[in-house]
């Protein structure tokens, strides 16, 4: 016997503290993407993550460092995505 499909809709959460003015389908994603929340969407300075809080952040600047101070060589590897092409650059920028 073959069956009908059926149509299941997913839950999001669409009570969420996201804002109103974002697009429906924005705010599909971010829910599925586990984004509830306004203040995860923050892009200023003061709403980024604490360099300090980055585990493994100091043994990573001390190796740039002496890598910088012995005329080393880095090697940057990136993707060809948005995000990685995107840090690549600024990896490449900053080092200069």
């Amino acid at each position: 016997m073959i069956q009908t499909p059926r149509i299941v809709a997913r839950k999001y959460g669409y009570g969420s503290a996201l804002p109103d003015d974002l697009h429906a389908v924005t705010r599909r994603v971010l829910a599925a993407r586990g984004v509830t929340d306004a203040r995860l969407l923050e892009t200023s300075l003061e709403g980024m993550i604490q360099a300090d809080t980055l585990g493994g952040i100091d043994t990573a600047a001390k190796l740039i460092h002496s890598v910088m101070a012995a005329d080393e060589l880095i090697m940057i590897i990136g993707d060809f995505d948005a995000d990685g092409a995107t840090s690549t650059a600024v990896a490449m920028r900053a080092l200069k």
